[in-house]
């Protein structure tokens, strides 16, 4: 009777010891599908982020070359008129 009493003792404990390792194992699991949402979320929000710089530099981009080109194209202008003007000022002076 004894030694089946130790026997019940020692299942006892091991089943213990295995719920012990269950819950310890459930609790390292929670956390680390915890984790790996925050890593998720994380990984999103960086993407998003650089997805809005590259449309901002595509935007930015774009600005600059418009830009670019009317002042390209007001120099251009500006030019003429200048030139028309010089000559207007001569036939003037000529008269």
């Amino acid at each position: 009777m004894e030694t089946l009493q130790k026997f019940a003792d020692k299942l006892e404990q091991e089943r213990m010891n295995e719920r012990q390792m269950r819950l310890k194992l459930e609790e390292e699991y929670a956390q680390n599908a915890k984790s790996h949402e925050e890593e998720v979320v994380l990984r999103l929000k960086f993407e998003k982020q650089l997805n809005k710089m590259h449309s901002d530099f595509r935007e930015l981009t774009t600005k600059y070359e418009r830009c670019y080109k009317d002042l390209q194209i007001a120099d251009a202008k500006r030019d003429s008129f200048e030139t028309a003007y010089n000559q207007r000022l001569e036939e003037c002076t000529e008269l």
